[in-house]
C-alpha cells in the first residue's frame, strides 16, 4: 500500500501533467508565431545578432526578446550574449517537411482546432465554418500553402516508400492508377522500380501540374500520363491497379462511397484497387497519434479514421471485396487489397 507521502508525490506528478497538457498550446503557438515571423529562417545559414534578427523579421525588439526567452526555454535556440543560433531541435524547423508542417499549423490547421468543441457538438468540419470555404479550397486559393502542403506530403512519402515496396507486388501490374495522387512520389517510385509498368497520375488540376512539369524532364514520361479531373466524377479507365492513398480517411461516408464507386466503375474485370491507410485498432485500444489525425479529419477535412471492418463494409457496399490486407508499423499505411465482387 503506497503511503501517504508517495501518494502526494504520485498526485502532484499527475497535476503537473495535467498542466502541462493544458499549457500545450503555448509552445505550439510560439512556435506558429516564430515561423510566420520567419525567425527560424532568419538564422538558417548560422548564428546573428538578436539585433539583425529584429531587422530581418521586422519586429519590435522588446517583444521579439521575449518570444525567443520562450524558444530558448523550449530548447529550439541558443543564445550567447547577444548571438542567437538554432539548437539541433530548431533546425528541424528550416528543413523540409517540419518546416511545411508549421506552416500549415500556424495559418490553416489552428482556427479550426481551438474550435473542436462546436466539430464535436454539430457534428459539422469547423473548418468550413471558421474560414468560409473547405481546406482544399482554401489551398487551391492559397498557392503557398498548396505549395507546403505538398512538400510535407512528399517528406512523409519518403519514409515510407520502401516498406510498402516491400510488403506489396506492385510488378505484375501493367498499368497503376494512382487515384488522388498529389505530388506523384508513390507512383514515380513504383515506376521506377517496376520498367514494365506504365503509370497514370490522376488528381485536381492544380496538385498535379508540377509533377507535370517534373515530368518532361525525367525518363518515365514515356510510360507515365497526367489526368486532371475529379475522383468524385471518375477515375481513369486504362489500369488493372487502382492506389488511393491516405484519400479515403479524408472523407465522410457517402463520399468515400462516390469514390469507391468511381475506381469500381474505371475497373476492368480481375483489376485491384490498393487501399493505403492507416487503419484503427479494433480493440479500442488507438495510438494517440491516431486519435489526434481523426479528430483533426473531424474538425478540419471532414472525413474520419476507420477500423478494418469499417473500411470492408464500404468497400462491399460499393461493390468491392476484400482480398488481403498487411498491416505495417507507423508511418507507413496498412495496405488494404480489394477486387470487383462477381
Amino acid at each position: 500500500m503506497a503511503s501517504a507521502a508517495q501518494g502526494a508525490t504520485m498526485a502532484e506528478k499527475g497535476v503537473q501533467r495535467v498542466l502541462g497538457l493544458l499549457n500545450g498550446y503555448q509552445a505550439t503557438c510560439v512556435i506558429a508565431a516564430a515561423a510566420r515571423l520567419k525567425l527560424f529562417e532568419s538564422l538558417a545559414d548560422g548564428p546573428r545578432s538578436a539585433e539583425a534578427v529584429s531587422r530581418y523579421v521586422q519586429a519590435d525588439r522588446d517583444s521579439l526578446d521575449r518570444l525567443v526567452r520562450a524558444l530558448v526555454s523550449l530548447d529550439l535556440l541558443t543564445r550567447a550574449g547577444d548571438r542567437l543560433s538554432l539548437t539541433q531541435d530548431g533546425r528541424m524547423l528550416v528543413a523540409d517537411g517540419i518546416r511545411d508542417l508549421t506552416t500549415l499549423v500556424g495559418e490553416q490547421y489552428l482556427q479550426a482546432w481551438t474550435a473542436l468543441a462546436r466539430s464535436v457538438s454539430s457534428g459539422q468540419t469547423v473548418y468550413r465554418q471558421e474560414m468560409g470555404m473547405t481546406a482544399w479550397e482554401y489551398r487551391r486559393r492559397n498557392p503557398r500553402l498548396n505549395e507546403a502542403f505538398n512538400r510535407f506530403a512528399r517528406h512523409i512519402q519518403k519514409a515510407t516508400l520502401e516498406t510498402l515496396y516491400e510488403n506489396y507486388d506492385f510488378s505484375r501490374f501493367s498499368c497503376v492508377a494512382d487515384v488522388g495522387g498529389g505530388s506523384g512520389q508513390l507512383l514515380a517510385g513504383i515506376l521506377q522500380r517496376c520498367p514494365n509498368t506504365r503509370g497514370v497520375l490522376f488528381d485536381q488540376p492544380h496538385v498535379v501540374r508540377q509533377f507535370d512539369r517534373e515530368l518532361e524532364s525525367s525518363d518515365l514520361s514515356a510510360r507515365c500520363r497526367i489526368v486532371g479531373g475529379s475522383f468524385f466524377e471518375g477515375a481513369p479507365r486504362g489500369a488493372d491497379l487502382y492506389i488511393l492513398q491516405h484519400v479515403l480517411h479524408d472523407w465522410a461516408d457517402d463520399e468515400c462511397l462516390r469514390i469507391l464507386r468511381s475506381c469500381g466503375a474505371a475497373m476492368e474485370a480481375g483489376g485491384a484497387l490498393l487501399v493505403l491507410e492507416k487503419m484503427l485498432p479494433g480493440d479500442g485500444q488507438t495510438p494517440p497519434f491516431l486519435a489526434m489525425r481523426d479528430l483533426h479529419m473531424m474538425a478540419v477535412l471532414g472525413g474520419k479514421e476507420r477500423t478494418l471492418e469499417q473500411y470492408t463494409e464500404l468497400l462491399a457496399e460499393a461493390g468491392l471485396g476484400v482480398t488481403s490486407h498487411v498491416e505495417l508499423a507507423p508511418p507507413c499505411p496498412d495496405i488494404l487489397e480489394a477486387r470487383l465482387i462477381s
